[in-house]
C-alpha cells in the first residue's frame, strides 16, 4: 500500500511540475507529455486525451504522444462502455482482442 501512495504522490509531482512549466511556456510539447503520461498513471484519461491532442496538432510526428493517445483513447472507450453497461445492469463480458471489441452474455 505504501509504494501505491509513494507512486501516486510522485505523479502527482509530475503533474505539479509539468503545470509550472506551462505557466511559463503554454506550448511546451514536452511538459505536456509527462503531465498526459502521469494523468494516464492516475487513470485521469480525459486530462490526458486533452493534452495528447494538442501536442499530436502541434507536432504530428510524435509518435509516442500518438501512441499515448490511442492507448488513452481505449482506456475511455472502455471505461466508458463498461459504465454504461453497469448502469444499465446489463450482464455482458467485454473482451478486447486486436484491437477489436467483443462482447458476449455471461452463461
Amino acid at each position: 500500500m505504501l509504494n501505491a501512495f509513494n507512486f501516486t504522490r510522485e505523479l502527482q509531482k509530475a503533474i505539479s511540475c509539468a503545470d509550472e512549466v506551462l505557466k511559463l511556456e503554454p506550448n511546451n510539447i514536452k511538459a505536456l507529455y509527462r503531465r498526459a503520461a502521469a494523468n494516464k498513471g492516475l487513470k485521469k484519461y480525459p486530462e490526458a486525451a486533452k493534452d495528447l491532442k494538442f501536442v499530436v496538432e502541434k507536432d504530428p510526428g510524435n509518435k509516442p504522444a500518438a501512441l499515448l493517445l490511442d492507448q488513452v483513447s481505449w482506456k475511455m472507450f472502455f471505461y466508458n462502455f463498461c459504465i454504461i453497461f453497469t448502469l444499465r445492469k446489463v450482464n455482458l463480458v467485454v473482451s478486447l482482442s486486436r484491437g477489436r471489441v467483443k462482447m458476449g452474455r455471461l452463461r
